[in-house]
């Protein structure tokens, strides 16, 4: 999940994502920052490298029906070339964040900005998410541990014996021709 988001109060987007099976974890969101010229000014609005807390940023995400606050009230947990990236947590004491998890199926989502931080209003961010089939950042378990598994499976035990069928052919055909090459 990719989503532009204008970090000005009352801000609103929606779009929906389609998963094959339920997802039986919290959806783990982070706000991606275009990285900016000027490091120290960079530190002071978003925060540094989880240390200090940046600009505060408040924002009430809606999935399929269940509405959960978040904030970002922590700093920096990411640094590329291209962006920086802060963690989005629940609010305290928000029953609805307990079981805010993408069922299979369609899932609408829907965004709102209720609260941003002068430094930070009218920013322009990404709503990022990352895939229930796991990333470098995230171990997947239940059905999709399962399908990582055997995607892993696939690549480290077929994808070798497919490599060395592949080779095995160009050998015998350079060897056909070479005695075909001998005999004329």
């Amino acid at each position: 999940m990719n989503v532009p988001v204008v970090l000005q109060e009352g801000f609103e987007t929606e779009w929906r994502v389609w998963r094959p099976f339920d997802v039986h974890k919290m959806v783990r969101l982070e706000m991606a920052f275009p990285r900016m010229p000027n490091t120290e000014l960079e530190n002071a609005i978003l925060g540094e490298y989880q240390k200090s807390k940046g600009e505060p940023v408040h924002i009430a995400l809606t999935l399929n029906g269940k509405t959960c606050v978040f904030e970002q009230n922590h700093g920096v947990f990411a640094r590329s070339d291209e962006r920086v990236s802060r963690e989005l947590s629940p609010t305290p004491f928000n029953p609805n964040c307990a079981h805010f998890q993408e069922m299979a199926g369609q899932n609408h989502w829907h965004i709102k900005v209720i609260w941003v931080g002068d430094k930070l209003r009218g920013t322009q961010a990404r709503l990022l998410s990352d895939s229930p089939y796991g990333s470098f950042k995230s171990i997947p378990y239940g059905i999709y541990g399962k399908i990582m598994q055997f995607n892993l499976f696939l690549g480290w035990f077929i994808a070798p014996i497919f490599v060395l069928w592949v080779f095995l052919q160009i050998f015998y055909d350079l060897f056909i021709r070479r005695l075909k090459k001998k005999q004329t």
